[in-house]
């Protein structure tokens, strides 16, 4: 089974960075996204396509987490952006 590609949408949202974080507002929406100082490596890492275990991976690098807590973690916040239609998906 081939893993999922997530990339970040950025066209769709107003995006500042304050002190690590970042906080998001999609345009069509008026919604505000605030993501923590790990969700922003992640969201920064989405800028060219990767899979959720190449995520997990550069994580474990930069991060002292352990692999199963990671992949969990990870595998949650893609769901979250998925859901609200911050990422592209391909399969």
């Amino acid at each position: 089974m081939q893993s999922k590609v997530y990339t970040r949408v950025t066209d769709r949202f107003l995006i500042s960075h304050l002190a690590g974080e970042t906080v998001l507002m999609d345009k069509q929406t008026g919604d505000y996204f605030g993501i923590n100082t790990v969700g922003t490596t992640i969201w920064e890492l989405l800028s060219a396509p990767l899979t959720a275990e190449a995520i997990v991976a550069q994580l474990l690098e930069r991060y002292e987490i352990d692999q199963t807590t990671c992949a969990a973690e990870v595998g949650q916040f893609l769901s979250t952006l998925e859901a609200k239609k911050m990422l592209l998906v391909e399969n």
